[in-house]
């Protein structure tokens, strides 16, 4: 394992996916520490294991290389979608929020808007991609000084 601590790379609450991301990682010696996190109620008491949150842990100098294995694992995916999946009724602009707001989506639901925005002749390139993603930052870090100022 590598010497940098393990951070979260992304949360699920379905452990089947986090299992499949944990062996695509594997399969490209990604090391990675899964932890989960209990729900506030107890599964006994209400039957089934709600709100547990599984967080898959990887070092950060593995983030981009993991993000780019699983931009291909999804990328596969998409070949064998559903033809009725919600995304493909989207509008362009649509598509173009979940581009935006990608920390809002699946990473699936991504994959699958950049594709059908490309097939429809809307490619979103990677300098775009870039500054959505420096947009998105920018605005979440104002909405954290708003909440603290509001909040104190």
């Amino acid at each position: 394992m590598s010497s940098d601590p393990f951070l979260t790379f992304q949360q699920f609450n379905d452990p089947a996916l986090a299992e499949v991301i944990v062996e695509q990682l594997h399969a490209t010696g990604i090391d990675t520490l899964v932890v989960k996190e209990d729900g506030l109620l107890d599964s006994t008491i209400i039957g089934n294991d709600l709100g547990s949150t599984i967080h898959l842990k990887i070092a950060p100098s593995n983030f981009e290389k993991a993000s780019a294995i699983l931009e291909n694992y999804y990328q596969s995916l998409i070949q064998t979608m559903d033809p009725d999946y919600y995304l493909f009724s989207f509008t362009d602009d649509e598509l173009l929020e979940i581009i935006r707001k990608p920390d809002e989506w699946g990473h699936l639901d991504h994959a699958l808007a950049k594709k059908l925005l490309t097939d429809r002749g809307r490619e979103v390139t990677s300098s775009q991609l870039e500054q959505f993603h420096e947009q998105r930052i920018t605005q979440l870090a104002w909405s954290m000084v708003f909440k603290e100022w509001l909040y104190g």
